[in-house]
């Protein structure tokens, strides 16, 4: 038997045939983008607002983009507390033993047991590896908790590797994702977030498929040309031309991708009866397999004829799949948990980034109000520099209206004639010569009358001189 009873295969196969570093630079995970798509979503209809259209998540969504196969018997979003499968109490037992609590699938706990079982040589380890294959993948892409975990309940559902096929892990992934959307207050959200960039691909026409052909479909895309154009469009605000279908077509290629997995199945009597289906997602969906009869097996981890031990891969779907294919899941696994740390990193490095931000904003706040203080004081300067110019202007004007009544006094008197200069200069000078005889007149009496006064005194002492 071999991993392709799992209903993981086709996008198990797809990743192990795919160059992993193109892989994983195309398929890079921005939160930002995945931010604004959950912004999104609206809790009343449990829909995306789309430009003006409500386009909802979808199962045939996961089942195109991921290549994810099953049945139609659901799974439970919480099982039992404390229910825990056989499998997992024998491949966990000492990681039960160690804990107190409630034992819970943590990425890091499931990828180190795959590594474990990986390294054996033993077939008894392939049914495990299997399972733990696909609820590493669980945990990493589809249904993954904010912590990074998922609940033990889901090994149940691969306790028997033939009846895994059975279940609806297309529906599980589409309710766990849309019971975190409905319960988030924020925009961080568990559960396969993973899928909203491929599904905004799908849904509208924002970049061109880098693959047309590619299936599952998450290949068609590169997720760099999606953040280049998300980053100048809101996606609440998305014009019309830029609205995609609203629901999703299986084309005639993947419909035969699907019916080489079911023919598969039904080959080695892991179903016995399948039922064809159409594109209309009211009706059974392609993967679904209603009325199935499950052949039933002994435990996978056994080995025995025909139903464990080898893996192998019949020629139509791909190269034979042994051990070391299987370990394709822990290099991606590995390189996931890169990433993941990457992604920390650079949460941390966009939080001083934040910080920083914040401290230039409150240095721009200080130096605007420190600029708006020296610019009023500059205004009052130029103000009164000003005033002064408009006074001296003023007084300008003032000095040069005087000069301008003067010019026009002058210019208004006649000029004198030669005979009023002549007598005005003779009567100056006739006035002169009265002054002159008149200060000579008053001499000569002035003498006169002193000669009379020395004349009486003399004949007085004459007189006395006698007596």
């Amino acid at each position: 038997m071999t991993i392709r009873r799992m209903p993981l295969w086709l996008m198990f196969k797809a990743i192990y045939d795919s160059d992993k570093n193109k892989l994983m630079k195309r398929c890079w995970k921005y939160e930002d983008n995945i931010r604004e798509i959950i912004f999104s979503f609206d809790r009343d209809v449990e829909s995306f607002v789309v430009g003006r259209e409500l386009i909802s998540l979808k199962r045939r969504d996961v089942e195109l983009i991921f290549g994810l196969c099953g049945g139609d018997i659901e799974i439970p979003l919480k099982g039992v507390e404390y229910e825990i499968s056989p499998w997992i109490r024998r491949c966990f037992r000492s990681e039960i033993d160690t804990l107190k609590s409630k034992f819970i699938l943590y990425k890091n706990v499931i990828y180190k047991k795959l590594s474990k079982v990986l390294s054996m040589s033993d077939g008894t380890s392939i049914g495990d590896a299997e399972r733990l294959t696909h609820l590493y993948l669980m945990v990493a892409v589809l249904s993954p908790n904010r912590n990074a975990s998922i609940s033990p309940h889901l090994a149940l559902y691969l306790e028997k590797l033939d009846d895994a096929c059975r279940y609806d892990w297309c529906g599980y992934v589409v309710n766990m994702l849309l019971n975190q959307l409905k319960s988030t207050q924020n925009t961080k959200a568990g559960g396969c977030t993973m899928l909203l960039p491929f599904w905004l691909c799908e849904h509208t026409n924002l970049v061109r498929p880098v693959n047309e052909v590619g299936f599952p479909r998450f290949l068609k895309w590169d997720l760099n040309d999606l953040e280049k154009q998300h980053k100048l469009l809101k996606l609440t605000d998305l014009e019309a031309k830029f609205v995609g279908p609203l629901k999703l077509k299986t084309s005639t290629r993947e419909q035969k991708q699907f019916e080489k997995l079911l023919n598969y199945w039904k080959e080695h009597n892991i179903i016995t009866e399948t039922q064809s289906t159409d594109d209309n997602e009211d009706t059974q969906d392609i993967h679904s397999l209603e009325n199935e009869k499950i052949h039933s097996l002994s435990d996978p981890t056994q080995t025995s004829s025909g139903s464990g031990g080898e893996l192998n891969l019949t020629p139509e779907l791909g190269t034979p799949l042994e051990k070391d294919s299987v370990e394709v899941a822990v290099c991606y696994g590995m390189a996931n948990d890169e990433m993941n740390k990457l992604i920390l990193q650079v949460d941390e490095l966009k939080s001083m980034i934040s910080e920083k931000d914040n401290k230039i904003e409150q240095l721009k706040e200080n130096l605007s109000g420190v600029e708006n203080a020296f610019n009023g004081r500059l205004k009052e300067e130029e103000e009164q520099h000003e005033r002064e110019i408009l006074e001296k202007d003023n007084v300008i004007a003032m000095l040069r209206a005087e000069v301008e009544g003067l010019r026009s006094n002058i210019n208004s008197e006649s000029t004198p004639t030669i005979t009023q200069v002549v007598a005005h200069s003779l009567i100056g000078l006739h006035t002169d010569i009265c002054l002159h005889i008149c200060t000579n007149v008053c001499t000569y009496i002035f003498m006169f009358a002193h000669l009379v006064v020395i004349s009486n005194f003399g004949h007085r002492s004459m007189r006395i001189q006698k007596i």
